[in-house]
């Protein structure tokens, strides 16, 4: 066998265990040459665990290689594909490799595993839902702009009252909605503001190719409560009951719809920026720059970075591939890091440090979830 060959292997296998400094146990060995021929390419899962042990690591499920490995190693490429596909999902679900080659390693089902673990239902296989947004009675951007609290009505006192009944009604129906599936988090102040989140969000939800899925959520800016203190109630609960975040940038950015974002990222929950044409600086910043765009899941250490589109298009195409389990991502990495992006906005999503002494003391406080 080609030097280059089994150096390609073993630095696949390295990459799999998470540990890419690793060298083989055992030197002078002939296993790599036995087991992959000359001109030939095709791993067992014994012969996989055999690799695995000269590596100095525990052996691998059946469960583990029919799952990430299709159930036969027949080439270079499905050996790339396997550990790229590991090692995306230790991203997601673990906050670094070696956790998630640890944890998936032992299971029989890794896919039932991970699919308890996401945070998102995967709806294309759920059940036929039915569409209880009809439920919701619409306001005009006049009437929802008169219902703010920090806002001046224009309306006369009639309709005033008639949207706060909706506003009440509308209110009550969120309550009682489970599960929800998506929380705009829009801060608007004037009546412009208004009308462009409005046409913001009947642009996306009536897109055609996420309106099959009948998407479930909740948009404060329709309901309501007299006192602002139990408003502030119900959206902390929505916030909890929602599995993802749609944040919608404007001129200036609020405290309450900052709070609303790192909310949901402290619960392992994705978050989708839109941010138009005249709002793509703030955009970028929160994609590329600013320091706390990625914040640490509480429960498990994992680092969530935002995905930030500028097209109702784009924002339809992510919100389907969120619910659907279909969410394209690569992998790259500079000295300092390593990050996967979503391929289709290059928004990176999640981020797992090279800085030893930052790994270590980070994974001492959340001990790994195996």
């Amino acid at each position: 066998m080609p030097d280059s060959l089994k150096e390609e292997v073993i630095r696949l296998l390295t990459q799999m265990v998470g540990e890419p400094e690793r060298q083989p146990i055992i030197e002078q060995t002939k296993l790599i040459e036995r087991l992959i021929p000359e001109g030939g390419f095709f791993l067992t899962l014994e012969d996989l665990n055999s690799l695995i042990l000269y590596l100095g690591f525990k052996t691998v499920t059946s469960g583990f290689f029919n799952y990430f490995f299709g159930g036969v190693i027949n080439s270079l490429g499905t050996l790339k594909q396997g550990v790229d596909k590991l090692r995306k999902d230790s991203m997601l679900y673990f906050g670094n490799f070696k956790n998630g080659f640890e944890t998936l390693a032992k299971l029989e089902d890794p896919e039932s595993f991970l699919s308890k673990v996401r945070k998102v239902p995967n709806l294309a296989k759920a059940p036929p839902r039915a569409d209880v947004m009809a439920e919701i009675e619409s306001l005009t951007p006049e009437q929802a702009h008169a219902l703010g609290y920090t806002t001046e009505s224009s309306l006369s006192q009639k309709e005033l009252m008639k949207s706060k009944n909706i506003g009440r009604s509308n209110a009550e129906r969120y309550l009682a909605m489970h599960p929800v599936d998506v929380y705009i988090a829009a801060s608007m102040r004037n009546i412009q503001q208004f009308k462009e989140a409005d046409a913001f969000i009947r642009k996306l939800f009536d897109n055609e190719k996420i309106r099959s899925l009948c998407l479930r959520y909740f948009n404060p800016l329709i309901a309501h409560f007299d006192d602002s203190t139990q408003k502030g109630l119900m959206e902390s609960l929505m916030l909890r009951k929602a599995s993802a975040m749609i944040y919608v940038a404007g001129p200036t950015e609020s405290f309450g719809k900052d709070v609303e974002l790192a909310s949901m990222l402290v619960q392992g929950k994705p978050v989708m920026v839109y941010a138009n044409k005249r709002y793509r600086a703030t955009g970028r910043l929160l994609r590329e720059s600013h320091p706390l765009r990625l914040q640490v899941e509480l429960a498990t250490g994992v680092a969530h970075g935002l995905i930030v589109a500028n097209d109702p298009g784009v924002c339809a195409e992510i919100l389907y591939a969120i619910f659907t389990d279909s969410l394209e991502t690569f992998i790259e990495e500079d000295e300092h890091n390593y990050y996967l992006y979503e391929k289709r906005t290059g928004s990176q999503i999640r981020v797992v440090t090279k800085n030893p002494y930052l790994e270590n003391v980070f994974w001492d406080f959340w001990p790994s979830s195996s």
